[in-house]
């Protein structure tokens, strides 16, 4: 039996996530992201996989964080599920609506690599969190 949360609560367990997704789609809409042409540099052309790496690692922990506190009925495992597959879904997004901006691309090599970060993103902090609960 799940217990219910207040709209307050709820808010304030999703506004993080919420804003993060914001944050990934206003910086997918720039032709030249803030910082990309310095870190691609730096990391031998290899930035957008670090890019994709970091951004779907805190969107996943957002996600989980969300839905393990934001009032989300419903079994654990399904729980989990939502939280691997919302930043998914988002990474999506985000790849569909780069291809309609000048200089940048849609690539299936980025929404594999959210897809393997967020997977094993969720994984860690579903097996993290769940033992910092039970201390």
């Amino acid at each position: 039996m799940s217990k219910r949360v207040s709209k307050k609560r709820a808010l304030v367990s999703w506004a993080p996530f919420l804003l993060w997704v914001g944050v990934i789609l206003v910086i997918s809409s720039q032709s030249s992201p803030p910082g990309a042409e310095t870190v691609g540099s730096k990391l031998g052309g290899h930035s957008d996989w670090v890019f994709h790496f970091v951004e779907y690692a805190i969107a996943a922990y957002l996600a989980y964080r969300a839905v393990a506190s934001g009032g989300l009925i419903g079994q654990p495992h399904f729980r989990y599920m939502v939280a691997f597959v919302l930043p998914f879904v988002i990474a999506c997004v985000d790849e569909g609506l780069q291809g309609f901006v000048p200089g940048r691309t849609a690539s299936a090599l980025g929404i594999a690599s959210a897809l393997t970060v967020t997977g094993i993103a969720s994984r860690l902090y579903r097996g993290l969190l769940g033992r910092l609960r039970s201390i």
